[in-house]
This record gives C-alpha cells, sequence and structure tokens, in this order.
C-alpha cells in the first residue's frame, strides 16, 4: 500500500496508464489496469478504495504546498493560472482538502450485517410461528424497532456520501487540467534570460529546478485530476450498495407491520376495560369507577348497566311475577320477612317490590 501511494502521488502510476509489472525469474511483463490492482490491493489490506485515493490526493496537495514555498519559479507559474487578470488569488487556496467529515465506509459493513441480522430474527419467528408465543407482539415490536433504526441510520450515511460526492473535486479543477497539460519546459523555460548563461551556469540551474519541479510532474498533476472521478465512482456504488439494504428492510418492516396489525391485542385488564370503555361509550354511557359510585350512592355499576341493556321481554314478565309473589297480605309493601334495602354480599341495590330470587343474563360479543 506505501509503495502504492507513494508512485501515485509521485505521478508513475496513474488512473490513465496501465500497471507494468516486470517478472525477472521469467522474463516477463505483466500490464495491469490501474483500478483493477487497486481493488485487489485494499481488499488484501481492508482498506476502501476511496480511502486510498484520498489518501493519494491528500499527499499530492501536501508535495504541491511543499514546491510553492520552495521554487519561486513553480509558485509564480500557478499564480499565472490561478489568479484573475487584476492578480487577485490565494494559490494555496488550491491545494486545499474539500472533504471535512468524510465517511466511515465502515459503516456499509455494520448496516449490513444489522440488516442481516433482522432477517434471521424474521425467519427464526416465522419458524416457530405453530408455537403459542405469549411474547410474540413483544418480540416483533422490539424487530420493528431495531429496523426503523437502521432505516434513519442509512438515510444519514447516504446524506454524508451525497455531501462527500461534491467534495471530492478540487478547488480550481480547470487549473488542475490546465497543468496535467503542461510539461516540464513549461517550467524552466525562462525567456530572456537563457542567453547569459554559459553552459555550466545552465546546467546547474535546470538540476536545481528538477530538484523541485520534476520533469513528468504533469503526470502528478493529471492524477490529480482523475482520482475525484474515481472517488466519485466509488461513491456511487457504496451508495448503490445502501439503497439495496435500505429496499430489504423496508420489505421487512413491511412484513412486520402486516404481523403486528393481525395479531390478536393483549388480554391485560388495563387493555380489556378500554375495550369496554369504548364500547359503553359508542352506547352512550360513561364507565366510572364503581367503588366511587357506591360511595356517593347515586351511581349503578357496569354489570348493573349491562344487565339494564339486555333486559329483554321475557325478564320484564319474570319480574312482574315475582312482584307479585313478593308483596305482604295488604298487597301494599314488602313482606315482613325480608327487610329493604341490599342483599347480602351483593352491592346492588334491590327494586322496591323485593327479590328473593337472582336474575342472570348473558352477554355475547361478535
Amino acid at each position: 500500500m506505501e509503495e502504492l501511494l507513494r508512485n501515485i502521488s509521485q505521478g508513475r502510476w496513474g488512473p490513465h496508464r496501465a500497471i507494468q509489472q516486470k517478472n525477472f525469474s521469467q522474463g516477463q511483463i505483466r500490464i495491469i489496469p490501474f483500478e483493477d490492482y487497486v481493488q485487489s490491493e485494499c481488499r488484501k489490506s481492508g482498506v476502501n478504495p476511496i480511502s486510498l485515493y484520498h489518501t493519494a490526493q491528500g499527499q499530492i496537495n501536501k508535495d504541491m504546498l511543499e514546491r510553492l514555498g520552495r521554487s519561486s519559479i513553480f509558485r509564480d507559474k500557478v499564480k499565472g493560472l490561478v489568479c484573475d487578470e487584476w492578480g487577485h488569488c490565494t494559490v494555496s487556496d488550491m491545494f486545499e482538502d474539500n472533504v471535512t467529515d468524510p465517511f466511515d465506509y465502515n459503516e456499509c459493513g455494520k448496516e449490513r450485517a444489522a440488516s442481516e441480522s433482522i432477517q434471521g430474527q424474521l425467519r427464526g419467528i416465522s419458524d416457530s410461528f405453530h408455537k403459542e408465543d405469549p411474547d410474540l407482539r413483544s418480540k416483533l415490536m422490539t424487530l420493528q424497532g431495531e429496523c426503523v433504526g437502521c432505516l434513519d441510520r442509512i438515510k444519514g450515511h447516504q446524506s454524508k456520501l451525497g455531501e462527500n460526492y461534491e467534495q471530492y473535486q478540487p478547488n480550481y479543477p480547470d487549473v488542475w487540467a490546465n497543468l496535467a497539460m503542461k510539461n516540464g519546459s513549461f517550467y524552466h523555460d525562462q525567456p530572456g534570460t537563457e542567453t547569459n548563461r554559459d553552459e555550466k551556469t545552465d546546467k546547474f540551474i535546470q538540476k536545481q529546478i528538477k530538484r523541485v519541479i520534476p520533469e513528468d510532474i504533469n503526470e502528478i498533476f493529471m492524477n490529480a485530476s482523475l482520482l475525484p472521478t474515481l472517488m466519485r465512482k466509488e461513491n456511487k456504488q457504496i451508495s448503490n450498495e445502501l439503497t439495496e439494504i435500505s429496499d430489504s428492510l423496508k420489505s421487512d418492516l413491511s412484513k412486520l407491520s402486516d404481523l403486528i396489525h393481525n395479531l390478536p391485542e393483549s388480554p391485560e385488564k388495563e387493555e380489556t376495560e378500554g375495550f369496554f370503555a369504548t364500547l359503553l361509550g359508542k352506547m352512550g354511557i360513561e364507565m366510572g369507577d364503581s367503588s366511587s359510585s357506591e360511595d356517593e350512592g347515586g351511581g349503578e355499576d357496569i354489570p348493573s348497566l349491562i344487565a339494564g341493556l339486555t333486559k329483554d321481554s321475557s325478564g320484564e314478565e319474570d319480574e312482574d311475577e315475582e312482584g307479585e309473589e313478593d308483596e305482604g297480605p295488604e298487597g301494599d309493601g314488602p313482606a315482613d320477612d325480608e327487610g329493604p334495602g341490599t342483599k347480602e354480599g351483593d352491592g346492588s341495590p334491590q327494586q322496591s317490590g323485593g327479590k328473593n330470587k337472582d336474575r342472570m343474563y348473558h352477554l355475547a360479543f361478535y
């Protein structure tokens, strides 16, 4: 990896030409496309290609800034291309790194693992549908939350990838492309001065210039111009991979929502009471606290309300017959052997005629 980075930053290897590897034992030269070689080396080292390209781009920027400080010739040449006709510019801006918050490409693998985990848990739940599991709703709800969280994270990753996609491009891209077309003579020739030098002095000056400005510096500028294209290509592939994971998670989320929606409601007391409260509310009856109603003496409990709603004509006839049997000798009051009030241990008020027999009502909900 170090050799690869060094050769890219120094212009010996680049995206626009294949890599030649010599096999001295067999006397052969192996030609490998640049991208294929980078992909192979990155897989061996566990490095994302964008990270390698971005590191190479950063090394090129660093080397160019050093050249600006060491060579007035290089500085003046770059300045002449960057600055406007009035000379307004900051040459160092050309070599700044615009990627302020690079995407962590390991996150893509983490989200894929999370998606596969959710799919595995969902398959496990599906395989156990024939068993009665009292915690099934809780498990499905937990899995649904994990699925939603993973989708939210992927959305954030996609947003950051979109920002990086625009930031890979360097400042003054046209100047980078222009310098990629300038060979070493663009920096070495000094009009009006070469005739005043003797041959020995001229060779010394050219040697010093080459120490800062190599003959193939245009290859370095070419690499810097093409690396953003490769980074955008890899960025798009990662974005597509995240989209595939997102689509899979959305499918799993749809299954989970459907399962949760069709599960029976929990038989817990609070939910059952809530169901009856809703039902009675539709009937125009308010559901109150039975204990407080008894204390106030003016309310009826739920069984009495339901009994009143379900009382039929047969029940009314039975009530009349019982009323006649319960009348006293004079027919105008309660029997002597039964006192008024409530039945012992019942808690519900008796009717004025007095009753010896409990009435049973059957209530069915469909």
